[in-house]
C-alpha cells in the first residue's frame, strides 16, 4: 500500500505477478495465460472490478464478460481489506498518501475517502497492506486509463463472476414503448452514461431509448450553456464592481482632504477673528490694569472668606465630636440619650452647612484668580504693538481660505456621492448576475449530474430503498421485502448494455460472500488460470422475487435506467463511509474491517506527526487539511 513497485528495481516481480488471464466468463472451464499489454487494455473497457480477498486475486470484467486478471496484496491482519459493495470515486496517476509519509501510490483509484483504494504497489505474495489493493505496476498502468469514475468495485473474500440475468424486478425499469418516446423532454430523472453506448439496432425499444438519452444530453447542453454565459456576466461585472469599489474609496479619500482642509480654514478664521475681538474690545491700557486691581481684590475678599468658613466649619466639627462624646456617656439613660442625638443631629447640620460656606468661598476664590488672568491678558493685549489694520488683513485671509475650502468640499462630496451610487447600482446588478450564475450553475450541475447512472440500495436491515445518483442521494422511502426474517445476503445487478437483438437492457449478477470450502486462507500464489466461481443465477434470481419495486420509482426510472445504473440487495445498512461525494457503500459486518476501523486513528497520528516536523521540514510540511475526506 505504502510502496512502488518500480519496473527497474523489481523485474523479477513482474515477471510473476503480472500474469493475468484474459477470458469471457461464457467459457468457464477453459483455462489460458496472456501477459497484459497496453495494446490488450486499450480494447478492453471494464465495467466491474471485483477482488477476491481469500484469492489474494483482482478481476475486471467488460460488459460482454471478458475479464483481466492480476495478483493483489489487500490488508494485512488486523488493518484488513473491508469486504463489501464500493465505486471508483477518483482517480489520481500520481497520488501520495498524507498519512503514511508521503508514500506514492501511483494510478490511485480511490473507492473511499478515508483512504482505501487501489493502485500500484509491491506484492510480496500475502496482505501486507494498510487496508488499499495493491496491483502490479505494469497492471495498474494499463488498465488506469480504461476505467471511469463511478465503476463498481465488489471486494469479496471468495472470488465470484458476474452472470447474465434476466428478472421482472429489473424489466420494470426497461426503455419503454415507442410510443412514449413523446414523453422524453420530461427528464426530471433522466440518467445518461459517461460513454456513448455503441449497441446500435433499428429495434424500436432500442430506438426509443436513444431518442431519451439525446433528449437528455440536449438539455444538459443547454443547461451547461446557459450556466456558462452566466459565469462569462457575473464575471464581467464582478470587474465593474471592482472597478466602481476603487472610484468610491478615491473619492472618499478626496472628501476626506476637502473635509480637514475646510476644518483648517474655519479653525484659522475663528482665531483671527478671536483676535481681532479682543483688540477692538479693550480701549486702553488703564482700563486693563484697572480691571487687574478689580480681580486682585475680589481674589483677596475671597481669600478672607476661606479663612472664616474654615474656622466655622472646624468649630463645628469640634461641637459635633463633643455632641457624639455626650451620646456615648447617656447609652443608659433614655431621655437624656434622645435629647442627645438631638443635640448630635443639629451638630451635625452645622458642620454640612460650614463645609458648604468653605467650598463656595474656595470656589470663588478659583473665579477671581481666572478673572485676575483674563484681566492681565486683557492688559497685555491692549498693551501689544501689532496694529489693528494687520489683524483685519489676517481676518480677509482666513476668510478667502475658508470659502476656498467650503467650495472644494461641496465639489468633493458631490462627486462622493455619485460615486456611492454607482457603487450601489454595481452591487445590486454583480449581487443579481451572481445569484443567476449559483441558480444557472447548480441547474447545469443537476441536469450533468442527471446524465449519470442511478444507483438503487435495498438494506434488509433497514427494509427501505435508497436511490443516489452522481454520488448524491435523491430518494429513499420503504420498501416490501418478502419473509424479512430470512437473510438475503449481498447481491449486485449492473446494467451493462443493451441486447443486439431486441435492444432490451442487459443485466448482470454478482454475489459478495464466501463459498462452501472450509478453506478460507489467503492464498500465498494467486491462481490466474483458474476461473472465478459463476453467481449462481437462480439464488439472485430468489432474492430478487422477494422485493416489490415501489411505485414511485417505476414512474420516475422507468425507461431512464442507462448502462453503469446497478442494484445492491443486502442484509447490512449502509455504510458510514456513504457521504457527500460517493455511492453507495456496503461493508460485510461479518468480515474484518481493519482497514476502516484504524483510520480515524491513523490519520490523527499523522497530523500530530506533521505538526511536530513543522521546525525540522518546513519544506515538506503540510497544511492541516480542511476536510475530513481528504486525509489521502
Amino acid at each position: 500500500m505504502f510502496s512502488v513497485l518500480r519496473p527497474q528495481s523489481h523485474a523479477v516481480l513482474l515477471l510473476l505477478a503480472a500474469t493475468c488471464l484474459s477470458t469471457p466468463a461464457a467459457h468457464a472451464g477453459k483455462k489460458h495465460s496472456s501477459t497484459i499489454s497496453k495494446q490488450t487494455a486499450q480494447t478492453f473497457a471494464p465495467v466491474m472490478a471485483v477482488v477476491s480477498l481469500n484469492g489474494q486475486r483482482v478481476s475486471f470484467y467488460d460488459a460482454h464478460g471478458s475479464s483481466l486478471r492480476a495478483p493483489v496484496s489487500s490488508g494485512q491482519k488486523g488493518l484488513d481489506t473491508p469486504a463489501g459493495v464500493y465505486a471508483v470515486l477518483e482517480k489520481d496517476i500520481d497520488h501520495h498518501s498524507n498519512v503514511y509519509d508521503d508514500a506514492a501510490m501511483p494510478f490511485m483509484q480511490r473507492i473511499t475517502w478515508t483512504g482505501l483504494a487501489l493502485h500500484a504497489g509491491v506484492l510480496p505474495g500475502h496482505p501486507a497492506s494498510h487496508g488499499c489493493v495493491r496491483m502490479p505496476y505494469s497492471f495498474a498502468e494499463s488498465i488506469f486509463p480504461q476505467t471511469q469514475v463511478g465503476m463498481r468495485v465488489v471486494i469479496s473474500p471468495d472470488d465470484f463472476a458476474p452472470v447474465p440475468i434476466t428478472h421482472p424486478f429489473l424489466s420494470q425499469l426497461a426503455p419503454p414503448a415507442p410510443e412514449a418516446a413523446a414523453l422524453t423532454t420530461k427528464v426530471a430523472a433522466a440518467n445518461i452514461p459517461d460513454r456513448v453506448v455503441t449497441d446500435t439496432t433499428s429495434n424500436a425499444l432500442l430506438a426509443a431509448h436513444d431518442s431519451m438519452l439525446k433528449s437528455v444530453k440536449t438539455i444538459a447542453a443547454a443547461a451547461q450553456l446557459t450556466a456558462k454565459k452566466a459565469s462569462d456576466r457575473a464575471t464581467a461585472l464582478k470587474a465593474a464592481f471592482v472597478s466602481e469599489t476603487t472610484a468610491h474609496a478615491r473619492a472618499a479619500e478626496q472628501l476626506r482632504a476637502a473635509m480637514l482642509e475646510r476644518r483648517l480654514a474655519s479653525d484659522q478664521l475663528a482665531r483671527a477673528s478671536g483676535a481681532l475681538s479682543v483688540v477692538q474690545s479693550v480701549t486702553s491700557a488703564a482700563s486693563g490694569r484697572d480691571a487687574v486691581a478689580r480681580a486682585i481684590a475680589a481674589s483677596h475678599k475671597a481669600a478672607e472668606a476661606i479663612e472664616e468658613a474654615r474656622t466655622s466649619a472646624d468649630a463645628a466639627a469640634a461641637r459635633l465630636n463633643s455632641a457624639e462624646a455626650d451620646l456615648q456617656a447617656t447609652a443608659d439613660k433614655s431621655l437624656p440619650r434622645k435629647e442627645a442625638r438631638r443635640v448630635l443631629s443639629k451638630r451635625k447640620q452645622e458642620l454640612v452647612t460650614a463645609e458648604r460656606r468653605l467650598r463656595a468661598a474656595i470656589s470663588e476664590k478659583h473665579e477671581a484668580n481666572a478673572r485676575i488672568a483674563d484681566a492681565e491678558r486683557k492688559a497685555f493685549t491692549s498693551g501689544r504693538s501689532r496694529s489693528l489694520k494687520q489683524l483685519e488683513e489676517t481676518k480677509d485671509r482666513a476668510q478667502k481660505r475658508s470659502a476656498v475650502a467650503a467650495t472644494t468640499y461641496a465639489s468633493a462630496d458631490t462627486r462622493f456621492q455619485d460615486a456611492m451610487r454607482r457603487l450601489a447600482e454595481a452591487r445590486a446588478s454583480y449581487s443579481a448576475a451572481e445569484a443567476a450564475r449559483t441558480e444557472s450553475v447548480t441547474a447545469a450541475a443537476v441536469a450533468l449530474g442527471r446524465t449519470r447512472p442511478v444507483s438503487l440500495f435495498v438494506s434488509l436491515k433497514t427494509r427501505r430503498l435508497y436511490v443516489r445518483q452522481a454520488f448524491e442521494p435523491v430518494l429513499e422511502l420503504p420498501i416490501t421485502i418478502e419473509a424479512p426474517q430470512m437473510p438475503i445476503g449481498t447481491h449486485v445487478f449492473t446494467a451493462v448494455g443493451f441486447d443486439d437483438q431486441n435492444g432490451t437492457l442487459r443485466w448482470t449478477a454478482v454475489s459478495v460472500g464466501r463459498k462452501d470450502s472450509p478453506d478460507h486462507r489467503p492464498k500465498l500464489m494467486p491462481d490466474l488460470d483458474t476461473n472465478a466461481t459463476p453467481t449462481n443465477s437462480r439464488d439472485a434470481s430468489a432474492v430478487l422475487d422477494r422485493l416489490s419495486m415501489p411505485p414511485e420509482i417505476v414512474v420516475r426510472y422507468s425507461g431512464f435506467v442507462w448502462p453503469g445504473s446497478s442494484i445492491i440487495v443486502s442484509d447490512e445498512q449502509l455504510s458510514s463511509e456513504t457521504g457527500s461525494g460517493t455511492d453507495f457503500i456496503v461493508v460485510m459486518s461479518s468480515e474484518p474491517q481493519g482497514g476502516l476501523k484504524s483510520r480515524k486513528s491513523e490519520v490523527a497520528a499523522a497530523r500530530r506527526k506533521r505538526a511536530a516536523d513543522v521546525d525540522k521540514r518546513n519544506d515538506r510540511y503540510q497544511p492541516e487539511q480542511s476536510s475530513f475526506f481528504s486525509f489521502w
